[in-house]
């Protein structure tokens, strides 16, 4: 798994950061993103990136700077599910692998 570069959103939320967790024990290359900074050092395999899942193009940024193998969306936001961004791009970004389970608030 050590070639699996792996964007996580919401990855300090409960599940995301238990995801996180077992995505570096496997040896994955972990990308974090959201709005707040993890607690602690997780691993030097682990990177956080701050950005809003509302704005698009920070989204975009964030990608186009991991160039990730696979996203792992499980981050909350405010927008309905024909409009997230994740969904929308992840074809345009090249990922062909991603997983979604999200709140919409």
């Amino acid at each position: 798994m050590s070639d699996m570069r792996v964007l996580v959103t919401g990855s300090t939320g409960c599940i995301g950061s238990h995801a996180v967790r077992i995505l570096l024990d496997e040896g994955a290359r972990v990308f974090g993103f959201n709005r707040s900074m993890p607690e602690d050092a997780l691993s030097e395999n682990y990177r956080h990136l701050t950005g809003d899942l509302s704005d698009p193009e920070s989204v975009s940024l964030a990608v186009k700077e991991v160039q990730p193998t696979h996203v792992l969306h499980l981050g909350a936001q405010t927008r309905s599910e024909e409009q997230n961004p994740i969904f929308e791009l992840c074809p345009e970004w090249g990922v062909s692998q991603y997983y979604i389970s999200e709140s919409i608030l």
